[in-house]
């Protein structure tokens, strides 16, 4: 089994990326209300894992479940990542427990023109690989 883990705590919210080589899955879980010290850090993180993945064999699980709303000053970055995740083989998200954070990460899929290649699921046990 090949499977690449990567935990990152840097302010108060963190991510933990893992690469299932085998399934070709890479999941990213996201917990708390990220900053612009933790959205960069996280794009160096990811950066990375796409130079050894090709996208269009992947299935990218983005379980949002325990992540806040982004301050206004977040919602660029986000829209860099929804912009990167659409080239993914499929795009799984897991929907945030808040309603407010669920509407937001929507929204914003919505506007970067990416909300009809995205899946959204209220449970990580609903995503069939």
């Amino acid at each position: 089994m090949h499977i690449y883990e990567k935990v990152n705590k840097v302010g108060s919210g963190k991510y933990k990326m893992i690469l299932n080589i085998d399934e070709k899955v890479f999941l990213i879980k996201f917990f708390g209300q990220l900053g612009k010290i933790e959205v960069e850090s996280f794009f160096v993180d990811y950066e990375k894992y796409l130079e050894i993945i090709n996208r269009s064999e992947y299935h990218i699980i983005l379980d949002t479940t325990k992540l806040y709303v982004f301050k206004p000053a977040i919602v660029p970055y986000l829209e860099r990542a929804y912009k990167s995740y659409y080239f993914f083989k499929k795009v799984t998200f897991v929907n945030p427990v808040t309603i407010m954070a669920r509407t937001q990460l929507k929204r914003v899929a919505k506007e970067v023109g990416t909300i009809d290649k995205f899946d959204f699921v209220n449970n990580i046990n609903e995503i069939s690989y």
